[in-house]
Parts: C-alpha cells; sequence; structure tokens
C-alpha cells in the first residue's frame, strides 16, 4: 500500500519540524512549505493527499490558498486548516467552500493525526 501524502504549510520553522516528525513516525510521506506561494511551486502538489496548513501567515493565508487550489482542476487533496486565532468568520467561509477541517491551535497531535487518518478515508 503507498503512503500517503501530506503537505504542511506553515511560516514557523519549529512546527514544520514538529508535525513532520509526527507524520513520518506515523507512516506518512511528508512535504513541507513555509508559505502558500511556496506551496503552489511544488511541482507534486496534485500528488498530495492531505494539506494542513496555518491560517494566518506572511503574504497569502491558508484560507486563500485553499480558493486557489479549489480552482484547479486536477486538485483532490483534502484541506485542514489550523488557527492561532479566533477566526470564526474565516472559519465559515473555509466550511462554505469545502474544507475538512478548521482546527485551533495549540494542536493536539493525537487529534490532527486522527483527523488526518479521517480525511484519507473519506477520500478513498
Amino acid at each position: 500500500m503507498p503512503r500517503k501524502r501530506i503537505l504542511l504549510i506553515d511560516d514557523e520553522a519549529l512546527v514544520l519540524e514538529e508535525l513532520t516528525e509526527t507524520f513520518e513516525f506515523e507512516g506518512f510521506e511528508v512535504t513541507t512549505a513555509a508559505s502558500g506561494n511556496d506551496a503552489l511551486d511544488l511541482p507534486d502538489l496534485d500528488r498530495i493527499d492531505v494539506i494542513i496548513s496555518d491560517l494566518k501567515m506572511p503574504g497569502m493565508s491558508g484560507l486563500d490558498l485553499f480558493r486557489l487550489l479549489k480552482e484547479r482542476r486536477d486538485f483532490k487533496a483534502k484541506v485542514i486548516l489550523l488557527s492561532g486565532h479566533g477566526a470564526q468568520t474565516e472559519r465559515d467561509e473555509a466550511f462554505e467552500l469545502g474544507i475538512h477541517a478548521f482546527l485551533s491551535k495549540p494542536i493536539d497531535v493525537v487529534d490532527l493525526v486522527t483527523v488526518v487518518e479521517n480525511a484519507i478515508e473519506t477520500s478513498s
């Protein structure tokens, strides 16, 4: 069975490092990006199963990134947004656009892994 691919997007290197370790330990293939623009430049973006993105980042928010990705014909990944802010407006808009999950920081990694596994199961 091929390993599932996750893309982690966050402007905080420590967050990327911790989440990468967690998901690699759980058997996932992990790609990281420090911004939405970096993520859009990835050559194998259409092969990602789940995208986990911070909501608030310099340049492009996670929600703006999701809007752009939804316009792509080959886009199939489930998207999970993470926010450390009380972002009810963005949360509502994200769900209207079809986001899989919206989680508040600080993140319980056990819960996040469960949400990711659920996202993969529902897309199979």
